[in-house]
This record gives structure tokens, sequence and C-alpha cells, in this order.
């Protein structure tokens, strides 16, 4: 391939995709959201309620969006850490194991014993090259291939035909 094509082949691989797009100046559209959010409230308080009580309510409500926009914990946003604590003080610290009662269709239903077929044991036999051989194909190819070809004669039937 030459050189001026590969040139104009080549592609921009995305860099920085796990992070979230600048939309409001240096600010995400979440951190906009929460400061947002946060200076609404302040400025219904402002014309709600007396000054006293403003900064009551105005403190606490700054604090809280200014941690929601910026301040990550184990590089985690601070919602996730707020919804953490609350799931630790809601759900319970100890388990409890509780024995289900069973079922009818759950019981195990037991198996007839089935007759074990007893080996039969062949005494005194003996095997020839041509059944050694079989045997070998057999078990090499395991028992995938055991349609071989006869190449040789057992050795007993040797003997009698070179005596007739």
């Amino acid at each position: 391939m030459d050189y001026w094509l590969y040139k104009y082949m080549q592609y921009k691989v995305p860099q920085n995709i796990d992070m979230e797009d600048k939309i409001v100046g240096p600010l995400t559209l979440i951190q906009f959201l929460y400061l947002m959010g946060g200076g609404i409230i302040i400025y219904v308080a402002r014309s709600m309620v007396s000054v006293s009580v403003f900064f009551l309510i105005a403190i606490p409500v700054a604090l809280l969006s200014l941690s929601l926009a910026f301040v990550k914990i184990q590089d985690r946003p601070f919602a996730n850490f707020l919804l953490s604590l609350a799931l630790y003080f809601v759900r319970p610290r100890s388990r409890n194991w509780k024995k289900v009662p069973e079922l009818e269709s759950n019981k195990i239903i037991l198996k007839k014993e089935e007759k074990k077929e007893e080996k039969k044991v062949y005494k005194n036999k003996t095997l020839s090259e041509v059944n050694l051989e079989e045997l070998s194909y057999v078990l090499d190819t395991h028992g995938l291939a055991t349609n071989k070809k006869k190449t040789s004669v057992a050795p007993e039937q040797e003997i009698k035909s070179d005596t007739k």
C-alpha cells in the first residue's frame, strides 16, 4: 500500500471518553444544574424570609450545592456518597437466616436400584498379535475407527496353512 493512501486512511481514536463534556464554561451540565438549583433556593429564601432565617437556610444550601458540584470522594461524585450514606442508615446491619418450610414440589424421589449386570470374565483366553494390533488401533483412535482392515492372519492359521 502506498504511503499517500495510508496517510488518508488514518482515523482519530477518541481519547478520554469517560470525561463529561463541558457545557457552561468549565462546568459540566450536572455541575451547572446543582449550582443553579442551589442558587434558586437561596434566591427564593432571600425574598421570602427575614435576614436571620435566610442565613440559616442559605449557608447549608450553598455548602450542599457546592459539594454536589465539585467534591469527589474516591473519584466518585458526592451524590453517590450521599446515597451510600443514606442506604447505610436505612438498611439493616445484621442478617438473620430464617428457614423456609419445605414445599411439596421439592421432595426427593428415590429411584429404584437397578440390577447390576455381572461382567463375564473369560479365563485362559489369549490374544494373538492381530487382536493386539486391532485393540491398539481402537485405543489410538479413541474408539472412533473400529473398522480396520485385517492386514495379517492369526498366527494359528498361518501355521495350519504352511503345513498343508
